[in-house]
């Protein structure tokens, strides 16, 4: 069989774990098949794969994490057109381009050879509609959007939320869209797997409650912070890194709350012993993102652990699909602290759960799910 190079363009920085846990499976599969692989990226940050058929081209850019929306829009616009003329000028069997960077898609145009999408977020339906500006700029990147999305042979999309919009959205045939979903690493649930009973052994000790993944507004951890400080008997982790990270480490100073640990971005075995000495995990996703799945959750129910999501939409019908979980609003603190509470005094969180594991293992694995994707959509 003919040795294929496969050129795949990042969207973000290879060093964020959505990124490079989305991808580093990928790029496995693809150089298990012997295969090459050109990874272009707008940073200096590689995968932790040392194999002679990976390729990169960097842009050498510095993260951007401004707070501000048309700040952001410049760099990325910039970025974007940059590497997105790189890659155009090689010469591939087939060209993956990833988003979220919007401007990836926008700088899309029509080739010779196979070209797939590869959507992590429809970023444009993501836009605040708060003033008429906003609504303007939302409008004209949907239409471009849509626009854009036909030069693509298949398009790739991560829950089905995103695959019945894209399908409604496009009005193409179903065989033009491929939903692969977010999961979790073979290595990453094994040892998860291996997390036994809560730490929580005595009433006289404190529980702990967890947050680990990004910190950004869609996340809006201010009402973590106003449980944190209403429930001075438990202990509260932040782990992560993010836009709003700056501000999260400032409002927990200055409100003077000292039972939160605010943690930057770890290593795999530092976060690992995070999930071993939490008692309950929470996420939050604000209603403006109610069409994804925050990734972090595969690990959240591969740990066992009792899990209190605040959101809405996709991310609430794909737990209700699990136990050992509540789901309450987003934004609400007084109903967190009112789930925590309960939580806490049914000793439910003592206890992990095994059927959430052993769905996560069935569907979920993200080897498996690149195993199929790869022999239906990558053998060509």
């Amino acid at each position: 069989m003919k040795r294929k190079t496969i050129g795949y363009v990042s969207g973000l920085s290879l060093d964020l774990p959505a990124c490079k846990n989305r991808l580093i499976p990928i790029i496995e599969k693809i150089i298990l098949e012997g295969n090459q692989i050109v990874i272009y990226s707008p940073t200096k940050s590689k995968l932790n794969i040392n194999n002679n058929s990976i390729t990169y081209i960097c842009l050498n850019i510095s993260s951007d994490n401004s707070n501000n929306f048309y700040i952001r829009s410049i760099y990325e616009l910039i970025t974007s057109f940059k590497i997105m003329k790189i890659a155009y000028k090689q010469k591939h069997d087939l060209l993956i381009v990833g988003i979220p960077s919007i401007f990836n898609l926008f700088f899309s145009k029509r080739i010779k050879s196979r070209q797939y999408i590869d959507i992590r977020d429809l970023v444009w339906n993501y836009i605040q509609t708060s003033n008429p500006f906003h609504r303007l700029i939302r409008f004209f990147f949907t239409k471009l959007a849509r626009n854009r999305l036909s030069v693509f042979d298949i398009i790739i999309c991560t829950n089905k939320s995103e695959y019945n919009y894209l399908k409604k959205f496009l009005n193409i045939d179903k065989k033009r869209i491929y939903l692969l979903r977010n999961g979790i690493s073979k290595t990453q649930f094994s040892d998860l797997s291996r997390i036994k009973t809560s730490t929580i052994k005595f009433d006289s000790m404190r529980p702990k409650i967890s947050y680990i993944g990004n910190i950004g507004s869609a996340q809006h951890l201010q009402t973590y912070l106003y449980a944190a400080r209403n429930i001075s008997e438990m202990d509260f982790n932040i782990v992560g890194h993010g836009r709003e990270f700056k501000k999260i480490n400032y409002l927990t100073k200055s409100m003077n709350i000292k039972n939160v640990k605010l943690t930057n971005r770890l290593e795999w075995s530092d976060v690992l012993n995070i999930y071993k000495e939490s008692d309950i995990l929470f996420a939050q996703l604000t209603a403006n993102f109610s069409g994804a799945v925050p990734s972090k959750l595969y690990e959240y129910l591969s740990s066992g652990r009792y899990i209190i999501y605040a959101g809405c939409g996709e991310a609430k019908t794909f737990l209700s699909e699990f136990n050992h979980n509540t789901v309450i609003s987003p934004l609400d603190k007084n109903e967190l602290i009112n789930a925590i509470y309960s939580v806490i005094e049914s000793k439910i969180y003592t206890e992990v759960s095994e059927s959430n594991r052993k769905k996560i293992e069935a569907e979920y694995i993200r080897e498996v799910m690149v195993k199929n994707f790869y022999e239906r959509y990558l053998s060509f």
